[in-house]
């Protein structure tokens, strides 16, 4: 990444469009700009070698719950009060976790401005989180619950999925990225080792886990068993039937759980089911 600044703090910022980062476009900046784009590397952040998603998030908070705020003013000239407003208008429609966040993008930026001497004092502090109302307790559902769960998702085509989530507590991205050599059917054991996620830019690709503790091993149950045994005997037959239109996606060949032409489950937008 390659980064310009002009006289009057303006920044045009150019990210490596070649090889991995084929998602990036080159970026023209003002100065609040090039402050936001500034403290990513202040805080010693490699943008080649950072998770193309969180990049994604940084950059879609920023222009969708920023920029148009924001647009055209000089950095020096954003008060406390200015910002107070944003929050107070952007926690109407995000999520208490997703204002939390762009208020930590804020912070830094604003506290880049102060190390660059642009501005004397960060403002973000004096801004004051808006109130949310009290978040439901999560509920688990009981063995009956489960049960009935179950006896009607048994009639659709997604029903190994649920099945397989209800009964080991994987998440949505741990699910999709499971591969055949992840299960292990002698011990019967699941290395959760991966998470598939999805990008915009640069469509499915697969990633580590989100933390240490997120790799983990976890025992089949008798109806994981059967379920992955069953599915595995499926594929394999369906890839000989099918020979050349057996078709996944380049990199996720040995998906367990896939479509039965070999690609990923995924509605017209392109999202995953």
């Amino acid at each position: 990444m390659t980064v310009v600044v002009e006289s009057n703090h303006t920044a045009v910022i150019f990210i490596n469009s070649r090889g991995s980062n084929d998602w990036a476009s080159k970026i023209t900046s003002d100065i609040f700009e090039h402050c936001f784009w500034i403290t990513q590397i202040e805080f010693g952040i490699n943008i080649k070698s950072l998770f193309v998603v969180v990049v994604t998030l940084y950059l879609r908070t920023y222009e969708q719950h920023i920029k148009p705020h924001f647009k055209g003013r000089k950095i020096k000239d954003i008060k406390a009060e200015n910002l107070q407003h944003l929050l107070n208008l952007e926690s109407k429609k995000l999520s208490k976790r997703t204002l939390s966040w762009l208020k930590v993008i804020l912070n830094r930026v604003f506290n880049q401005a102060y190390k660059n001497e642009i501005i004397k004092k960060n403002p973000v502090p004096l801004a004051q989180f808006p109130k949310y109302p009290s978040e439901k307790e999560r509920r688990v559902m009981t063995k009956e619950e489960q049960n009935i769960f179950l006896k009607y998702v048994r009639k659709l085509y997604y029903s190994d999925i649920f099945e397989v989530a209800l009964s080991t507590g994987m998440r949505n991205g741990e699910l999709w990225g499971l591969e055949w050599k992840d299960v292990d059917f002698e011990e019967k054991v699941i290395h959760v080792r991966r998470t598939l996620v999805y990008s915009a830019t640069k469509g499915y690709y697969k990633t580590s886990p989100k933390t240490r503790t997120s790799k983990r091993d976890i025992p089949m149950l008798d109806n994981v068993y059967t379920i992955l045994k069953t599915r595995k005997e499926r594929q394999s037959e369906l890839k000989k039937f099918l020979e050349d239109k057996w078709k996944p996606y380049s990199g996720l060949e040995n998906l367990v759980f896939c479509k039965d032409n070999g690609i990923i489950f995924s509605c017209t937008s392109g999202y995953k089911v």
